[in-house]
Formats: C-alpha cells, sequence, structure tokens
C-alpha cells in the first residue's frame, strides 16, 4: 500500500509484512515513513551533551543529560534514582477523557525525577551514558561490556579503546570504525583480526600495514606496497608520530581507496538480510548496526539477540518491540523508551527491573497494572487501558510514538541532529525546541599550541585546557587517554571529543540504500564490459568510490 507520510509529505510503502506485523502485536500502521519515524525516535534521545544540576534527592553535584532549564523538572543521581525508598506511583494520577493522551503523558513525565545518566553494572564509569556494563570508562555513549574505554560510540566487548565508533572485540585501538578484532591499531575502517595496522581500510587478516586498502592476510604493506621488516620499523614511528605526517597519511590512504574496489554492503555471516553492517544475523530487512539479530526491520543498532522487532533504536536482547528507544531486555513493548527487564507495556519511559503490564508510566520500578503511575487491579487496567486506547484513535494518537515537541530536548542536542540534520529557523518552523546553549567554555584555552610530534608532549599537557581546531569549544586530554597515545606512539588529536566523534560519522554510509549496478570492468571477470549485476548498497551514486558485486569483489580482492 503506498501512502503519504504526515510529517515529509514524501510517499512510502507499507509493505504486506509490515503490515501483518502491525496487526499482530495490534498497533494501526504508521503515518510517518521508516526515515521520520526514526528521526522522530532519535529527537528523544540525547547521547552526548553533559550539563551540571543539582540531584533533586541528595542535593550534591551531579552530570546530567538535562540542562538545568530542562522541562523535566528533577533529576536524580544514578544511585539514588534506583534506590528503593521513593515511588513513582507517588506522581499517578487519572486519565482525562477530554484531552489527549500525549499532553497528559508529558506533564507526568516532567514531574517525575529522571535518573541522570542512564547506565547500569558499571564499575568507576560514572560519566558514560546509554552504556552498561563498563570499567574504568568516560564518556562512552551506547557502549557495553568494556574496559579502560574513552570517548567510544556503538561498540562492544573492547579493552582500552579511544575514540572508537562501532569496534567489537579489540584491545589498544585509537579512532577505529566498523572494525572487530584488531589489536594495536589505529586509524582502521572495515579492517578484522588485525595486528598493528594504522590508517587502513577493509583490511582483513592483516599485520603490520600501514596506509592500505583492500588487502587480505597480508603483513610490512606501506600504502598497499610490500616493504621489508626492517623498513617498516625504521619508516612507521615517525609517520605516526607526527600529526603533519598522520594527516598527510589519512588523506593519501583516502586517495588510494578511490582506485581499489570496495564490496557494495557490510554484512557478514547473515541470510536475506538489506542494510549493512550486519553480523550473523537472519532476515534483517533495511537495518544497520545488527549484531544477532532475527526478522528486525527498520532497526538501527541492535548489538545483540533482538527478534522481531520493528522501528527500534539501540535495543539489545529483545522480543516484539516496536517504534522502540533503548530497552533491555523487553519484551511485547511499543512505543517506549529507556526500559530495562520490563515486558507487555505501551508508551512508558524509564521503567526498570521486572515491570510489566504498564500503560502511560514513568520511572517506576517492580510494577504492574499501572496507567499514568496509578495503580489498578489486573481487571480495571484492562478495561481503562482499552478505554484509553479506543480514545487514543480517535484523537489520532494511538499507534505514533510521542511527538518531538514533547522531547525534554532541544532538537540539536540529539542523535536525530547528526543524522537528520535541521537549522534553528527549520526545528523552529516545525514547532520543535532548539538549545542555545549546549554547555563547554570557549576562550579559557591555557595554551594555543600543541606540539606535532607526541615525543615532545609530557604528561603537562593533561593539566592544559585546549580549543577544538574546528569548533573552537574547549577541551582537555585526560591522563588515560594521553597513557593510550603514549603507548601507540600516535600524535594526539586536535578536535574536541564530540567533533572527532561526528568526523567518524562521516566516514560511516548513511542509513539508507540506493540501487546500483556493479562499476567492474574487468575483462576477466566473466563479463562482458560492464558487469550487469544489480543490489541495493549504502553507497550513494554520488560517492567516487568503485562499487562492486560479491563475485567482481572477490575476483578483486579476496
Amino acid at each position: 500500500m503506498t501512502t503519504q507520510c504526515k510529517q515529509c509529505h514524501k510517499t512510502f510503502q507499507i509493505e504486506p509484512d509490515d503490515q501483518a506485523y502491525y496487526d499482530k502485536i495490534k498497533v494501526p500502521a504508521p503515518t510517518q515513513c521508516p526515515d521520520c519515524r526514526m528521526q522522530r525516535r532519535l529527537a528523544w534521545r540525547n547521547e552526548r551533551f553533559y550539563y551540571q544540576r543539582t540531584c533533586g534527592k541528595t542535593g550534591k553535584q551531579i552530570i546530567s543529560i538535562y540542562a538545568p532549564d530542562s522541562p523535566i523538572r528533577q533529576v536524580y543521581q544514578h544511585e539514588a534514582w534506583f534506590q528503593d525508598d521513593w515511588d513513582a506511583l507517588d506522581y499517578g494520577r487519572d486519565f482525562d477523557f477530554s484531552k489527549p493522551f500525549f499532553p497528559q503523558f508529558a506533564e507526568l513525565m516532567w514531574q517525575v525525577p529522571h535518573v541522570n545518566l542512564w547506565t547500569w553494572e558499571g564499575e568507576n564509569a560514572d560519566y558514560n551514558h546509554c552504556c552498561f556494563q563498563l570499567k574504568n570508562s568516560y564518556m562512552n555513549s551506547s557502549t557495553d561490556k568494556s574496559e579502560d574505554s574513552y570517548y567510544s560510540y556503538i561498540s562492544l566487548n573492547n579493552r582500552s579503546v579511544a575514540d572508537c565508533t562501532a569496534v567489537e572485540d579489540s584491545e589498544l585501538a585509537i579512532e577505529c570504525v566498523d572494525s572487530d578484532h584488531l589489536y594495536q591499531c589505529a586509524y582502521c575502517q572495515q579492517c578484522r583480526n588485525c595486528l598493528e595496522t594504522y590508517l587502513s581500510f577493509d583490511c582483513v587478516d592483516c599485520k603490520y600495514t600501514f596506509g592500505c586498502v583492500g588487502l587480505r592476510h597480508k603483513e610490512y604493506y606501506i600504502f598497499n606496497k610490500p616493504v621489508s621488516q626492517t623498513e617498516w620499523e625504521q619508516q612507521i614511528p615517525g609517520l605516526l608520530a607526527s600529526y603533519q605526517k598522520l594527516q598527510a597519511g589519512l588523506k593519501r590512504m583516502h586517495d588510494l581507496g578511490l582506485s581499489v574496489p570496495h564490496l557494495y554492503n557490510a554484512i557478514y555471516n547473515s541470510d536475506n538480510c538489506t542494510g549493512n553492517y550486519i553480523w550473523n544475523s537472519h532476515n534483517c530487512q533495511l537495518s544497520f548496526d545488527i549484531r544477532q539479530g532475527e526478522n528486525l526491520k527498520y532497526c538501527w543498532y541492535s548489538p545483540w539477540d533482538g527478534k522481531d522487532n520493528m522501528d527500534c533504536y539501540a535495543n539489545g536482547e529483545g522480543q516484539l518491540l516496536y517504534d522502540a528507544n533503548f530497552g533491555a531486555p523487553a519484551y511485547n513493548t511499543q512505543f517506549t523508551f529507556w526500559l530495562k527487564n520490563i515486558s507487555d507495556s505501551q508508551y512508558c519511559i524509564l521503567c526498570v527491573n521486572g515491570c510489566k503490564d504498564l500503560f502511560g508510566c514513568v520511572g517506576l520500578k517492580k510494577k504492574q497494572y499501572c496507567i499514568l503511575n496509578k495503580q489498578y487491579t489486573e481487571s480495571e487496567y484492562v478495561r481503562l487501558r482499552d478505554k484509553i486506547v479506543a480514545h487514543m484513535k480517535t484523537t489520532g494518537e494511538y499507534g505514533e510514538l510521542f511527538p518531538v515537541e514533547y522531547s525534554p530536548f532541544g532538537y540539536n542536542e540529539t542523535t536525530a541532529q547528526e543524522y537528520f540534520p535541521l537549522n534553528q529557523a527549520d526545528v523552529r518552523r516545525n514547532g520543535w525546541k532548539w538549545r542555545d546553549n549546549t554547555g563547554g567554555t570557549f576562550g579559557k584555552e591555557t595554551i594555543t599550541e600543541i606540539a606535532d610530534n607526541i615525543a615532545e608532549i609530557t604528561e603537562q599537557i593533561t593539566k592544559e585546557i585546549l580549543a577544538c581546531s574546528d569548533c573552537r569549544k574547549n577541551f582537555q586530554i585526560i591522563p588515560q587517554e594521553f597513557k593510550m597515545y603514549q603507548q601507540l606512539d600516535i600524535a594526539l588529536p586536535r578536535l574536541c571529543p564530540n567533533c572527532r566523534h561526528l568526523r567518524r560519522i562521516k566516514l560511516r554510509n548513511p542509513r539508507r540504500l540506493w540501487k546500483r549496478q556493479c562499476m567492474c570492468t574487468q575483462p576477466d571477470h566473466h563479463h562482458d564490459a560492464r558487469c550487469a549485476n544489480q543490489f541495493e548498497t549504502s553507497y550513494s551514486p554520488d560517492t567516487k568510490e568503485l562499487i562492486y558485486c560479491e563475485r567482481c569483489y572477490q575476483k578483486e580482492i579476496i
């Protein structure tokens, strides 16, 4: 069925399998296209902007994702929020059938205390957000099961890594993207099972390589040319330790990459999947950053064991989740945010620790049969929930996620700005919030120049305040970070952590697919003239890379 998106007004398809899923979970078909649904979801998610606030429970100064003037009226420090000496049922209220649902829910959401940063089961890892089982880690987001991890995003099972995005099972890695099983590597993208590999793209089972693209089972290569071990040991320290030489090497590697074929997707050990960056999965469509997924569609970042989910972001170990944002484990939940160990619930935020059968609740722990944070019996709950759902259908609310205008964040604070960027005028025109001051300082730097070579820099640098060479916001090199750069003998960054993050995001392909034809024209690849194979790829037609089908790519690279 073809319909028009209520947000962007473009037409989109509701496929038969989509409708079957909506029927299965008993929700109406969406009125927004997949991109606008994801944009709406991400506009509720601040992953990177922190502010100083006062804990509403202890009175202590804390760091929070909610600015002091946020509509969220109380924020509790993590440990205080999870204690059992307060109960969010105290904020419960009756449903008013003379009003729509969303304004009533928003008023409840603004009054119930929120947790300052969403993280759990960590050790010495207070300053991270959307993270699980971190140890001795700092300023990560959506990163799990890692130790000594800094400034990383959507990464998993790592140790001693800094500034990594979508990296897994790695150790001693700096500025790596879309890679796994790395050891002592830096500035690598789409590399696997590599040792001492630097400034490289699409290298597998390689060691001692620098500035290489598309290599397999190689060692001692510089810019795709073999060198002796002696030449390697003589040349590499100078190429990495100098910031100027490092930047020149990155540019040369990028230029080399334009002449080496790229596989049309990055999907590994998976069947019947479309999208990109998918591992060990089955039947995942139009999905990205998926591991061990099954029957997923329109999902981004499902790090483990997602099944039968649609329209989700950052959900792991969940089943029958729809239009959900961060929840694990969870079962049969729809239109939700920030859940942990919850089932059979809709329109809930920050509900944890064994909740089930909730509707329109905020901040509950170990509760059942609640609506707008008010307790009911099972029969009362079912009758009232069904009546509210019928009311929401008449107001056009049921089947839709919370509108962006009720998000507690400015649009430019959220992950939506990274993937669906808008200027302030467009945000205001949509009736959404924009935050003029997103924190940080400017003009407070104590030094204006950093020595080119890391060998010339002492630990004193960790006591200095620097200015980002791009946005000019002040930042610092933390001692753990400096130690790692010293250990790998790599030049220090000149960008602040947020600009480094945005740079890595831009290295990755967009979260959309285009129909394209294989660009191979090699006469020995079993085709005449240009290969006729077509495919869906996340490489835009505007990109300069050579994009090959799997057959031609294997002939050329493997």
